[in-house]
């Protein structure tokens, strides 16, 4: 037997090894360009640019990995809580005992889930965008305002790139906490279809409800948004141009709907949070209607 557990841990050993050889290549290597681009800079007088930008690229990496490990692991403890009727059966010999999941179970899977997740999105954050909020932070005010919405020029330039980034991002990430807090709230049986229709406790209604008009809110934001975005692209016959019925129009139109679905989302929040089926409905009929006729 402990010659056995010597095999076993002398094959741990070899693995881990490898697994720490690897990961000091793939270091060495990535230091290594990283020497190579900061010398060439400093050569050409430009090692502090190269700095400033290498702090903003992977610190706002860090940042939004941070942000978003925080905010799933914040949803994951609440649907954590409901995991308690959940049970890991062990068989001793012809014994067969049930017993509760461990709390420090819970917490490790939602902080090591979360902490996934994080670090997948903040590698997702690209230089370009990285180097948008640098520009936005560095840049002066244009001193030129647009004729129609009356916006500074440098703010389409620099912080409209990274506005449009960041709702985007702000979305996918609502969206997956809703989805993911869905799917462990149907694990435990706290939400589930019963007599057709969807069953689930006061907590797990007022949790989805929240998330549901946080993304809503945020889709107002989107819309609002759109309505820089539409002077940059126009839908005129000729491309890229704003025409009249941009501005007659589609500007108004965006700018009621984003009010509308805004609307809908304190709608749908407060409904979920007091039980109530109309508001919440209501809120969710208003931001549809919006969409199709005054979108």
């Amino acid at each position: 037997m402990s010659e056995r557990l010597r095999m076993l841990r002398g094959g741990r050993f070899i693995l881990v090894g490898l697994g720490v050889l690897l990961l000091l290549l793939i270091a060495s290597r990535a230091l290594t360009s990283l020497y190579v681009e900061a010398l060439w800079s400093g050569s050409v007088g430009y090692e502090g640019v190269f700095w400033k930008q290498f702090a903003w690229v992977w610190g706002s990496r860090a940042g939004a990995m941070v942000v978003v490990t925080l905010a799933l692991f914040f949803n994951l403890r609440i649907v954590g809580r409901t995991l308690g009727s959940l049970q890991i059966r062990r068989r001793f010999g012809n014994l067969e005992i049930a017993e509760r999941l461990p709390a420090h179970y819970v917490t490790g899977g939602a902080l090591g889930l979360s902490l996934l997740l994080g670090v997948w999105f903040g590698a997702s954050i690209t230089e370009a965008v990285a180097r948008s909020a640098l520009f936005w932070t560095a840049a002066p005010a244009w001193g030129i305002t647009d004729p129609v919405l009356g916006l500074d020029l440098g703010f389409y330039a620099f912080a409209l790139p990274v506005l449009r980034a960041g709702i985007t991002f702000a979305l996918v990430v609502a969206f997956l906490a809703f989805t993911v807090c869905t799917a462990g709230y149907a694990t435990t049986g706290v939400l589930r279809m019963g007599d057709g229709a969807v069953v689930m406790t006061e907590g797990a209604r007022r949790h989805l409800g929240i998330l549901v008009a946080v993304f809503m809110a945020l889709m107002a934001v989107r819309l609002e948004l759109g309505r820089p975005l539409l002077l940059l692209a126009g839908t005129s016959d000729v491309q890229g141009i704003v025409g009249y019925t941009d501005v007659a129009a589609r500007l108004p139109g965006m700018r009621i709907q984003a009010l509308l679905t805004f609307a809908g989302a304190v709608a749908v929040g407060f409904g979920a949070w007091k039980n109530r089926m109309l508001p919440a409905l209501s809120g969710l009929g208003v931001s549809l209607l919006a969409a199709l006729f005054v979108g």
